[in-house]
């Protein structure tokens, strides 16, 4: 299993600890690789490594304060932080900064026990230098970047009789802060990884498996999955986008615990009779099956009889077609090679208590009828199904009936005391199919089933004993029409059953299969109980159609595959995640403060609203689907995320 998890921490700063939630590795996973990479990036609406701290009644963000006074104003970080930029206001009655020709304040900074002046050239002041101006308005005005604790803003007044009007204040302050020192720990333990200095672009740390799987011996455990704290630190303010890589091995037994084996009794049904709750295994999604590692062992005795002709495994659909006293049926016989049949299976259902005499005779055809003339007969054996299903009788024939190729015989079923089904399937028009009759076999007629249209054909299988040995059983995979089957062949030569074999191959060609990755049902949801995969209701999917995609603009746009002509409710799910061009991921609430009916045009309104441009639209006839399209008209990109 490889699994791939990602932090966008894009809107979440930190300074020291920051502690992450892994809940998605499942219970006995055998860690092979782990890695985690870290990537410095910027706020949705910031710049990389600028961070802000506003000011409200004296308090900032990041325990920063400020305190004013008369000509002056001052702003103590309580920590190190580098000058970037200053926004806030200044009086009417501020006058110029000796040497300059500006109104506005001069700026001192604490390097450390007291205030030293700053000039022009961010230099310290000298009798020769000129002091830095700051004015104070709503616009950025730029520090210097230096590293200091606090600074301070001074302002002369224009006349000193008057310094009422010499008020400064500052709202905001812009420090530049690079991830510094930066280590990733689990939990309480010590850090795996010590990236020393500044972080500027993104880094992946050494393989940390083995610190991950002696973690994982005492670590929680809630619903199934381990409860890891990943806590990543930083000396300074950052933000970070955290990847998470695991590979790791799960081995899922399928029998439970206090089973080391199962005994499997089969009958002429070809499919185990016994719960098939005891070989059904649960897999977590994007399970990928080890060859090695994915094994069975099977030991048995069966008869010599084979399955020549006909289907095995689980019944399709059937209809029950009744056969009685008065009531013969006759279903054509034909193969495509020639066969020695010793024996005939069918599937029969009982409508009376007690088994109904029933024999099967083998007939020669007559245009396309039975002609009466037995070839070869035999009595029917039939355990008495449970209420309201069938069971599979089997009738040995006497001696060796051969089928030659392209010859048609017939099968007829008669009951000579009580009442039987056999059970039908429907059949194609092209081909002689099921009939019956009334008058002892004088005359056939097309049969039929209450409420079904004819043609029908009854199911049957024909048994032969082969020559030398064939293996007489198959491992299934699945259920139905996706279902994938593992022949046992090679183990012809040792002329027995009692064998270990591997099925990984098999196994990860059905879960790659369509019965696996189809989006539709709710079995999914049971297989990703950490929910870090979409559900089948996620908005993404049902505004779009699928998880996730990206496109470049030159090949295409990316359109939606969901008719939304009709509106939708997205008060379950709504929000999506996008990016256009390369830029952060932005996400989205798609349905409004009216989620319960969402229209298409609402839908790309809130969308190009928050995206701040237009790139969504309505495409089809009627607006029926949603289309993104990048501004860019060449290089740009769009990106869903899941």
């Amino acid at each position: 299993m490889k699994l791939i998890n990602t932090y966008h921490g894009g809107d979440d700063r930190f300074e020291g600890d920051c502690t992450l939630w892994l809940r998605s590795l499942p219970l006995g996973a055998h860690v092979t690789r782990a890695t985690v990479t870290l990537t410095p990036v910027a706020s949705t609406s910031g710049t990389l490594f600028e961070e802000a701290i506003t000011f409200s009644d004296g308090q900032g963000e990041l325990g920063a304060t400020k305190t004013a006074g008369t000509g002056f104003v001052e702003v103590d970080f309580h920590a190190r932080r580098t000058l970037a930029f200053v926004r806030g206001s200044q009086g009417s009655n501020i006058g110029n900064v000796p040497g300059t020709e500006t109104p506005g304040a001069s700026l001192q900074v604490d390097m450390g026990g007291s205030y030293v002046g700053i000039a022009n050239d961010g230099t310290f002041m000298a009798p020769d230098k000129t002091p830095w101006v700051v004015t104070l308005s709503s616009e950025a005005t730029s520090l210097p970047g230096l590293t200091v604790n606090k600074f301070r803003l001074s302002a002369l007044p224009q006349d000193p009789a008057n310094p009422e009007d010499t008020t400064l204040d500052v709202t905001k302050v812009t420090v530049r802060s690079v991830p510094t020192n930066v280590s990733v720990r689990l939990g309480q333990m010590a850090p795996f990884w010590t990236r020393l200095g500044e972080l500027t672009i993104g880094e992946t740390s050494p393989d940390f498996a083995d610190v991950l799987s002696a973690f994982l011996a005492e670590a929680q455990i809630e619903n199934g999955f381990y409860t890891i704290p990943l806590v990543v630190h930083s000396d300074t303010i950052a933000r970070l986008d955290v990847t998470l890589d695991i590979d790791y091995v799960i081995e899922q037994p399928v029998l439970p615990p206090h089973l080391p084996e199962v005994t499997i009794p089969y009958n002429f049904s070809t499919v185990p009779g016994m719960d098939e709750a005891l070989t059904t295994v649960s897999l977590p999604r994007g399970a990928i099956p080890v060859s090695g590692r994915t094994g069975a062992q099977v030991r048995g005795e069966f008869e010599p009889t084979r399955v020549a002709s006909g289907p095995i495994g689980e019944e399709p659909t059937t209809f029950p077609i009744l056969v009685s006293p008065e009531c013969a049926l006759a279903q054509p016989l034909e193969s495509d090679t020639e066969l020695a049949v010793t024996g005939i299976d069918l599937p029969l259902a009982n409508t009376q208590p007690g088994l109904a005499g029933l024999h099967v005779a083998i007939q020669s055809d007559a245009d396309g009828k039975p002609s009466g003339d037995v070839l070869t007969s035999a009595e029917v054996r039939v355990e008495k199904p449970l209420p309201d299903q069938s069971a599979w009788g089997n009738a040995t024939l006497p001696t060796e009936f051969r089928v030659l190729p392209g010859v048609r015989h017939w099968l007829v079923l008669q009951s000579q005391v009580g009442r039987a089904c056999w059970n039908a399937t429907p059949g194609t028009a092209d081909k002689p199919t099921l009939q019956c009759s009334r008058n002892g076999g004088l005359s056939w007629r097309t049969a039929t089933a209450p409420g079904e249209l004819a043609p029908l054909a009854a199911l049957f299988r024909l048994r032969d004993t082969p020559d030398r040995f064939t293996v007489p059983v198959q491992l299934q995979i699945g259920k139905g029409a996706y279902a994938v089957r593992r022949r046992l062949d090679e183990f012809v030569p040792l002329r027995r059953v009692e064998f270990n074999f591997d099925f990984a191959d098999k196994l990860e060609e059905y879960l790659a299969g369509p019965a696996v990755v189809s989006p539709c049902g709710a079995g999914e949801l049971l297989a990703n109980g950490s929910f870090d995969q979409p559900p089948h209701d996620d908005a993404t999917r049902r505004l779009f159609g699928f998880d996730a995609a990206r496109v470049e603009v030159s090949y295409s746009n990316l359109e939606g595959k969901i008719d939304l002509s009709q509106g939708i409710d997205l008060s379950i799910e709504r929000f999506i995640a996008m990016a256009v061009d390369g830029g952060r991921p932005v996400r989205i609430d798609c349905a409004g403060k009216v989620p319960t009916h969402t229209s298409l045009k609402k839908i790309v309104r809130q969308i190009n609203s928050a995206m701040g441009g237009k790139i969504a639209f309505e495409v089809g006839k009627n607006g029926r689907f949603l289309d993104i399209r990048s501004p860019a008209t060449s290089g740009g990109s769009i990106e869903l995320f899941p």
